[in-house]
């Protein structure tokens, strides 16, 4: 599928709870930092740091500057984990807010954006969180750090605003799992999509998604006619 890459509106969302100490808050610092690197020229963004509290390192969205990223670099370096515990649904819902301006014609072109949450916190009610998102036109991709992340819970948050979760053991280079999710946000978006076999049915066990990036790749399971069936599965789409 040839596409142009979409312009991101990226709010970096780092956990700084007591629980993020030693590998995990040094891997979110360096994650945020290459989040940064790989941002273009005038693009918009906030970083902020949450745990029982939100701070917030950029006064609303800013503008990106590469010959800022030096002291972007020094500022993060002093990140650490020291905010006590992980108030996780006030932080995402604070940074709903960001962007938005007083006249309403700014706020619906300010409000839209992708929230890149590095934490290893838990999800309370994600329905609320869900909402909220929706609402906002925001989506979370998410990269839960640690040993034992709440995987299902910010999985399925992903997944229901329309973003992404991934993996990672404390200490692990973040860099790849960055890199794929920004790539991510950038990828048009598909939908109405279709899996049909060319030559006969097949039973669907699961469902395609509702909505996905053209880059993006989606597991289907069903059952196949035979053991000796040697056909295609196309997979058609919109463009959203």
């Amino acid at each position: 599928l040839k596409h142009k890459l979409n312009p991101v509106t990226l709010k970096i969302l780092v956990d700084c709870s007591g629980s993020m100490a030693g590998p995990s808050i040094e891997a979110a610092r360096n994650g945020a930092m290459h989040a940064l690197d790989h941002l273009h020229e005038d693009e918009r963004f906030s970083v902020s740091l949450f745990g029982s509290s939100v701070e917030d390192m950029t006064q609303g969205l800013q503008t990106w500057r590469r010959k800022n990223r030096g002291s972007w670099r020094r500022v993060l370096t002093g990140v650490d984990a020291t905010l006590g515990g992980t108030e996780l649904e006030i932080a995402v819902k604070h940074c709903l807010t960001l962007g938005r301006e007083a006249d309403e014609k700014s706020a619906k072109e300010d409000a839209y954006g992708d929230i890149l949450l590095i934490t290893d916190g838990q999800v309370s009610d994600i329905s609320r969180l869900v909402k909220a998102l929706k609402k906002a036109k925001h989506r979370i991709f998410a990269i839960g750090v640690g040993s034992a992340p709440a995987e299902s819970q910010l999985a399925a948050l992903a997944k229901a605003s329309g973003g992404e979760c991934l993996l990672v053991s404390p200490g692990e280079d973040l860099r790849v799992n960055i890199e794929r999710l920004m790539a991510r946000m950038r990828a048009p978006q598909v939908k109405d999509m279709k899996a049909i076999l060319n030559d006969t049915d097949a039973v669907w066990l699961s469902e395609l998604p509702s909505q996905a990036a053209a880059t993006g790749a989606f597991q289907l399971y069903g059952l196949l006619p035979n053991r000796a069936w040697n056909g295609h599965i196309i997979v058609s789409a919109m463009l959203a």
